[in-house]
């Protein structure tokens, strides 16, 4: 996976990682994807996000995670 840097929970402020990567069980399209979710590692806070691959997967959660209300997107 690329070196996505991910912001604090917005919630309670902790450290977000990479929760899991797999494959989603429904089709989309006719094709599978894969299912990336981020989670806070002291509240719990989570987010999925679908994608052709798991690096895809992946920043389109750690894209999601990282946006906030007022701030724009880096």
């Amino acid at each position: 996976m690329n070196e996505i840097k991910l912001k604090p929970c917005p919630f309670c402020g902790g450290k977000a990682e990479l929760y899991s990567v797999k494959m989603d069980k429904k089709k989309i399209l006719g094709k599978y994807h894969m299912i990336a979710t981020i989670k806070c590692k002291s509240c719990t806070a989570q987010i999925s996000q679908a994608g052709q691959d798991g690096d895809k997967a992946f920043k389109n959660a750690a894209d999601l995670w990282n946006s906030r209300e007022g701030e724009q997107n880096e």
